[in-house]
């Protein structure tokens, strides 16, 4: 009946490529570090590529390139080797590179790419075509982090590092794909790059990545490209990317005209143009209904785009705040929002963010205990060189405990997705 909230339910349900895989159940990690200083120079290793290293191209069609270059039976070795156990793991992880291991090459000249243009298009087709390269791009994600994961298994640092900047670019890039979906997807990805650093920390050789941390990019700041690209992809559609004509709307309006809610819907746009536009509700119906209705769904998405838009260049906990608020209308009047919910979306940006600063300040507890002889700081706020930044979910110092020769960093809010670290630092060897 409403065009608008057509396209709005797809992209609440698409989510779907990621929904499931990354449900909230708490983010727990154990790290056991030796007491290593951040390295001279302090970018010696990092997580994204040097800018100093690019070259010129098109990172997505590189990326594109490396998806033809998937082996035939990758959509059913990837899965096997993410679920399986630790005894079977490997094996079948060096399978996996062994078949796709030109995947890999396409993928470092994706990364040293100066640009990415997605190319992305709105027409009558274009959902069906973004969620079929989006769960393409997924395939490549878990592709690095089963390699990721196999190297770190191996004791291998240096690839394993490297490896990790194939994946935290593709993540990065993604996220600058023009559409709501292709930022979640970029989250959930993140979050299983983070995961696979957080396992690299614990290695015995594992260099401090305090500043490779820090120079990450902030997911919150590349949404603007995915929103906008949301709006227009909510906007245009029909042949050609075009706006649907007033006679698409009108015959719209003739086989609906039965609907007791499109009915509504019609009485709720006459009122509303009428109000804006210092006209009686029965002049209004004199003009043409199309017009009109089609006048109120635009100009209404435009209002409530706007109000959900505007949140993201507030920090976190604001913007949180405002996008409960709007959950609640939502709930109490579906029927007149024409964008969906979106606070399981929004809290996957919030975790990636979050997660992103607690590793930071392990590597900042990390740092100290090097320079002070192994001894944990009694307070976050003790480590001064390399700060331990704030819990950007909340605006506040992550809460911090020592016991003995363990520190405890956590988050216990949201109650269904706590955040708790447990450090110790090993013994130093004489």
């Amino acid at each position: 009946m409403k065009r608008l909230f057509a396209l709005a339910l797809w992209m609440l349900v698409c989510s779907g490529i990621a929904n499931g895989q990354t449900a909230p159940s708490g983010d727990t990690q154990t790290f056991e570090l030796d007491a290593i200083a951040p390295p001279t120079p302090a970018l010696k290793y990092q997580l994204m590529f040097d800018p100093v290293d690019s070259t010129s191209g098109n990172a997505a069609m590189a990326y594109t390139q490396a998806v033809l270059l998937l082996d035939k039976d990758a959509a059913t070795d990837i899965p096997a080797a993410l679920q399986a156990g630790d005894d079977t793991f490997d094996a079948l992880a060096q399978s996996v590179y062994t078949k796709n291991q030109r995947v890999f090459t396409t993928l470092e000249i994706a990364g040293h790419c100066d640009s990415c243009d997605w190319q992305v298009t709105f027409g009558p087709h274009h959902i069906d075509s973004d969620v079929t390269q989006l769960r393409a791009i997924h395939m490549l994600a878990n592709l690095i982090q089963i390699r990721a994961k196999q190297l770190i298994h191996a004791g291998n640092v240096d690839d394993a590092l490297a490896t990790l900047q194939l994946g935290y670019e593709l993540c990065d890039r993604t996220c600058q794909r023009p559409l709501f979906l292709s930022a979640y997807l970029s989250f959930v990805m993140t979050i299983s790059m983070d995961n696979q650093t957080a396992e690299l920390m614990n290695l015995p050789d594992s260099p401090n990545l305090y500043w490779a941390l820090v120079s990450l990019p902030h997911p919150q700041y590349e949404m603007r490209t995915a929103l906008e690209g949301e709006r227009k992809s909510a906007l245009f559609h029909g042949a050609d990317g075009m706006l649907t004509t007033p006679q698409d709307t009108a015959k719209m309006l003739q086989d609906a005209s039965h609907d007791k809610d499109f009915a509504q819907a019609m009485q709720d746009a006459q009122t509303y143009y009428a109000g804006t536009r210092n006209m009686s509700v029965d002049d209004v119906k004199k003009l043409d209904q199309a017009m009109v209705f089609d006048t109120y769904q635009y100009e209404l998405y435009s209002q409530h785009f706007d109000d959900w838009y505007k949140l993201f260049a507030l920090p976190l906990p604001e913007m949180m705040a405002g996008q409960e608020a709007i959950e609640k209308k939502i709930a109490a009047d579906p029927e007149r929002w024409t964008i969906p919910p979106r606070i399981r979306q929004v809290q996957g940006l919030c975790r990636v963010e979050r997660e992103t600063a607690a590793l930071m300040a392990v590597e900042a507890i990390r740092s100290y205990a090097a320079a002070k002889g192994g001894k944990l700081p009694a307070h976050l706020e003790d480590i001064t060189d390399t700060p331990a930044p704030l819990n950007p979910w909340t605006g506040k110092p992550f809460d911090y405990q020592v016991d003995g020769g363990t520190a405890t960093l956590s988050d216990p809010q949201p109650k269904d997705d706590p955040l708790t670290y447990t450090i110790s630092i090993l013994p130093q060897l004489p």
